[in-house]
């Protein structure tokens, strides 16, 4: 476990470090560097979250039409807003999407699968 968990580290660690290469190297800018980082952070959250209902079509489509939904909110209010007002439109947000899918696919509680 422990080696598993230094090798994910380490790399999280390269991909990082990889992608601010790639955007020094094709001089793309930073906003879609971090739009890139929070999509994939949504996606590993949801995904692990929710693994097990990503078999239904239905929420498979949910997901890809709240993805890009999520990733504009928090670089719409990143781009405005100082960091710590920017976490309130991104809050609200996230607590509507999960809401929805709470609603509409009958999500687990917490740790019930």
């Amino acid at each position: 476990d422990f080696l598993l968990l230094v090798g994910s580290a380490l790399l999280l660690i390269a991909l990082g470090a990889g992608s601010f290469a790639l955007r020094d190297e094709y001089h793309f800018g930073e906003f879609w560097l971090w739009g890139g980082w929070i999509g994939v952070g949504t996606f590993a959250s949801v995904a692990g979250f929710l693994r097990s209902k990503f078999r239904q079509r239905g929420f498979t489509v949910f997901c890809v039409v709240w993805f890009p939904v999520h990733m504009a909110v928090a670089l719409g209010a990143a781009a405005r807003y100082p960091i710590l007002i920017s976490l309130l439109p991104v809050t609200v947000e996230l607590w509507v999407g999960f809401t929805i899918a709470f609603w509409l696919f009958a999500l687990p509680p917490k740790g019930g699968e």
